[in-house]
């Protein structure tokens, strides 16, 4: 998994917000709905394979990838839980 170290810096590119790693449930949450489609970027790309691990922004707002170990810290590449089922913001009363 990722350092702690390099967790405390990392930010999120858009909004600087704080970057946590995205719980267990919310992954799980996260790969049913790729596997039923309609999951996309930012930037517009559909995401079609499972997701093996990510970061989630402190107002989980959006959630960042990781590939190989790698996380993609790529504005365009950020999966915004809008449109996600299960992933109201903390401050949003739902």
């Amino acid at each position: 998994m990722i350092d702690k170290e390099l967790l405390e810096i990392l930010r999120c590119p858009e909004t600087k917000a704080a970057l946590r790693v995205l719980p267990t449930d919310k992954l799980q949450r996260l790969n049913e709905q790729i596997a039923a489609g309609g999951v996309q970027t930012a930037g517009g790309r559909e995401i079609e394979s499972k997701v093996e691990a990510a970061f989630i922004t402190e107002d989980e707002l959006r959630i960042y990838r990781l590939e190989d170990h790698i996380p993609i810290m790529l504005v365009e590449e950020a999966i915004l839980t809008e449109q996600l089922e299960g992933f109201e913001s903390p401050g949003s009363g739902s």
